[in-house]
């Protein structure tokens, strides 16, 4: 088998210390011929073992023939070398031997959370001299490379046009996250011959305040589909425009910024936008009003920790919204009903609400209407609803978590309320006004890891369908007026 065939797939990862924790070995189907390692190979992971301070015998395995019986080698159609971190592992130290070059066919290269102080790595053929964190001549020759992980590494301001002009052509995947990089270095001019088909890009945890530190990414933005520029300083002045010829763009995350005055102006019109997430900002007044063709196209979007006022918009309007709507720790008004007013088979698979720490008021809605019947979790707690708990929430036959603590609910909450949701795992009605009401031989149809029903009555006797819960890891049963003798919970 040749060594362009054997080494199709790398995927070397240098964690936090080199720490590492090894995958299976050589896993054939029982079709195959058994595929030994080719020499030349074996002696590169030797040189590379050779150049590692292993403590812990970690490499023990590599000495053994058949490298591909080596701990963290797997040799197949997709032979791969897989040093991914594990923190119960301990770390190796060292220096990355240049042997490691001659595994020209890289596809994955991850190099996140290292710490390689000033320490270089050693001469790569002539070409390939200097190599360290703050030089990537050695990326140009690795032409396969898909994906490419620098995160918490520093890429210091003379370095960021060298990293940027040698990525491969063929790189899909950039990850600089926590890189020390801010406007100055990105506002470098680039090599006129830059070109990358990257979709995936992530640069949160930098300092990306100045509109001149995103320019480099229209260099990208027809490709792009996900980028993340979480935990930034982002100001609203920052990115005027920015997204608008991103024509493929599917993901979108920008949380804990500073971006404020509305979303609308800088997002554009991203006909592709599947996830959008600006919560954590400082984002005021009225549910922002989106473009259509946006509104038609979300299936995810965050909104939490911000200041947004005012009543819920009509959900309806957002015909893909099929998977997540969190608004919590806002100050929204209204009613719920307001925001889903219209049966809309639409929204008929929204699976997480999350809409905790509002100002929202009235009784609870209809859970019947199709809006919310694929809810797996809905979150209403730290608001002002009033009334009873309808029993229409046993339409909900999907549901895992139902929080709905400190509200102002009161009532009798009887059986047929949880009769249909047998998949509930989290269940917290605690500090509201409730009753339950359950026959002595009542049997729970939910097996509950969390339960939380503080200040609710429940009392005056231990409820015996509470001893058959033997899933439970959280119980709050506080102020709960039971006078009783507990017996052990079977």
């Amino acid at each position: 088998m040749s060594s362009r065939r054997l080494f199709q797939l790398l995927v070397l990862f240098l964690g936090l210390f080199l720490r590492i924790k090894f995958a299976n070995g050589c896993n054939l189907s029982a079709r195959e011929d058994r595929i030994l390692c080719k020499d030349k190979e074996r002696q590169a992971l030797l040189a590379l073992k050779q150049s590692l301070v292993d403590d812990h015998g970690l490499l023990s395995s590599w000495g053994i023939r058949d490298c591909c019986q080596w701990k963290g080698v797997g040799c197949n159609q997709r032979t791969k070398l897989d040093l991914r971190p594990s923190f119960s592992d301990e770390p190796l130290r060292g220096t990355i031997n240049p042997s490691l070059l001659q595994l020209q066919h890289l596809n994955f290269l991850y190099l996140s959370d290292n710490d390689f102080g000033s320490s270089q790595f050693p001469d790569f053929n002539d070409s390939l001299s200097r190599l360290s964190v703050t030089s990537f001549d050695w990326l140009y020759h690795l032409s396969f490379l898909k994906y490419l992980d620098l995160s918490s590494n520093h890429v210091g301001e003379n370095s960021w046009l060298k990293l940027v002009n040698k990525l491969p052509l063929h790189l899909e995947n950039l990850q600089l996250r926590s890189c020390g990089l801010h406007g100055t270095i990105l506002s470098q001019p680039l090599n006129g011959s830059f070109a990358s088909p990257i979709r995936v890009n992530n640069l949160s945890r930098n300092r990306l305040s100045s509109s001149s530190a995103l320019k480099w990414l229209t260099n990208i933005s027809s490709n792009l589909a996900e980028l993340n520029l979480e935990y930034n300083n982002l100001i609203q002045a920052s990115i005027p425009g920015i997204f608008r010829n991103m024509a493929s763009l599917q993901h979108l995350y920008l949380t804990d910024n500073q971006l404020g005055d509305g979303i609308q102006g800088f997002i554009g019109n991203i006909c592709t936008l599947k996830t959008l997430d600006p919560s954590r900002n400082n984002l005021t007044g009225l549910f922002p009003r989106l473009p259509p063709c946006i509104e038609s196209s979300l299936e995810i979007f965050n909104l939490d920790w911000n200041s947004l006022q005012g009543p819920l918009p009509d959900f309806t309007r957002f015909l893909s919204l099929t998977n997540t709507l969190s608004l919590s720790h806002n100050q929204l008004n209204g009613s719920l009903s307001e925001g889903f007013s219209l049966a809309s088979s639409n929204c008929s698979k929204l699976v997480v609400l999350v809409l905790d720490g509002n100002q929202l008021t009235g009784p609870l809605p209809n859970f019947c209407n199709t809006a919310f019947m694929s809810l797996e979790e809905l979150d209403i707690s730290h608001n002002r609803f009033n009334g009873t708990v309808t029993e229409s929430l046993e339409c909900l036959s999907r549901l895992k978590h139902l929080l709905a603590s400190r509200n102002s609910m009161g009532g009798i909450i009887s059986k047929t309320l949880f009769e249909n949701l047998t998949e509930l795992l989290s269940l917290d009605l605690s500090l509201n006004h409730l009753t339950l009401n359950f026959r002595s031989d009542w049997v729970a149809p939910f097996r509950l890891r969390h339960l939380s029903l503080s200040f609710c009555k429940v009392g005056p006797y231990f409820p015996k369908w509470l001893q058959a819960q033997n899933d439970l890891q959280h119980l709050d049963i506080s102020g709960a007026g039971i006078s009783d003798t507990i017996t052990c919970i079977s």
